[in-house]
Parts: C-alpha cells; sequence; structure tokens
C-alpha cells in the first residue's frame, strides 16, 4: 500500500475542490450506497417533514377549530341545562298548581254533590209538604162540603119554612079581609 506524499495530497484536495467530475468519483469510491443516496434520502425525508408540517398545521387548525366548536356547544349546553332547570321548575310549579286544582275541583264536586243530597231532600220535604197540605185541602173539602150538604139541607128547610109562613101569611091575610 503507498502512501501519498504531501504534494500529492495537495493535488488530490485540490481537484477535489475544483473538480466535480472527479469529487464524485472519490465519492462513489470512499463513501457507501446508503450514504451517496443519503442527500436524496434526506431531500425526501425533507419533503415528507415539510408536508407532515403542512399535515400538522392544517391539523392544528382543524383541532383548534374542533376545540371552538366544542367550547361553544359547551356554552350552549349549558344555556339548554338551564333552559332544561327552568322548564322542570316551570313543570313542577304547575305540578303544584294542578294538585291544588285537582283538590279544588274534588272539593267542588263534593259540594256539587252536598248540594243534590241537599237539593233531593228539600224535594222530598217539598212532596212530603204538598201531599200532606193536598191531604188538608181535601180534608177541609170534605168538610166544607159536610158544611155545604148541612147548608142544603138547612136552606131545604128555610125553604119549607118560608113556604109554610108564606102559606100562613096569605092565610092570615085572607082571614083578615
Amino acid at each position: 500500500m503507498a502512501v501519498m506524499d504531501q504534494a500529492d495530497r495537495e493535488r488530490f484536495l485540490e481537484s477535489l475542490g475544483h473538480d466535480p467530475g472527479f469529487r464524485a468519483a472519490v465519492r462513489r469510491e470512499v463513501l457507501s450506497e446508503e450514504l451517496l443516496e443519503l442527500p436524496q434520502a434526506v431531500a425526501a425525508l425533507t419533503e415528507v417533514v415539510s408536508r407532515q408540517q403542512e399535515e400538522l398545521a392544517a391539523l392544528t387548525a382543524t383541532v383548534n377549530a374542533l376545540v371552538e366548536a366544542v367550547s361553544r356547544q359547551q356554552e350552549e349546553l349549558a344555556i339548554l341545562t338551564a333552559t332544561v332547570n327552568a322548564l322542570t321548575e316551570a313543570v313542577s310549579r304547575q305540578q303544584e298548581e294542578l294538585a291544588i286544582l285537582t283538590a279544588t275541583v274534588n272539593a267542588l264536586v263534593d259540594a256539587v254533590a252536598q248540594q243534590r243530597l241537599d237539593f233531593n231532600d228539600l224535594a222530598a220535604s217539598v212532596a212530603t209538604f204538598m201531599q200532606r197540605t193536598l191531604e188538608v185541602i181535601e180534608a177541609g173539602f170534605g168538610q166544607v162540603r159536610q158544611e155545604l150538604s148541612g147548608l142544603r139541607e138547612s136552606m131545604a128547610e128555610v125553604k119549607t119554612d118560608v113556604t109554610g109562613l108564606k102559606t100562613d101569611v096569605a092565610e092570615l091575610r085572607r082571614r083578615a079581609s
């Protein structure tokens, strides 16, 4: 194996610096296939990283938009929760009012039922009173009929007496004449 002297080294390094073809040939000889492909791999990797950065930026924007959407939804959910709570309270109050109204209606139904019973009792009392009144009136009429019958008989007797008196007066007039 031959070792290069200083002048050969300087000429070698100068050729490397000024001759691109020579530099490429030395690289192919000194570097492995993987190292030679490294610039292309780095360029491809740079491109991939650049695309990933763009995708990451897009994903970040999407995540930020989602965070904002979730925040808005949380606000809307809080509003809806407050609305549901208010509606629940309103329904609860209405249930209480309905219970009060139901109790009032039940009390009114009971009062109407009692009034109906009172009315039925009153109707029965009126019917009994009317029946008794009719019986008293019928008895009174019966007594009046009897008295009228007695008056008829008395009138017939009075008539007979008057007729007799007329006859007696006529007789007396005749005698007195």
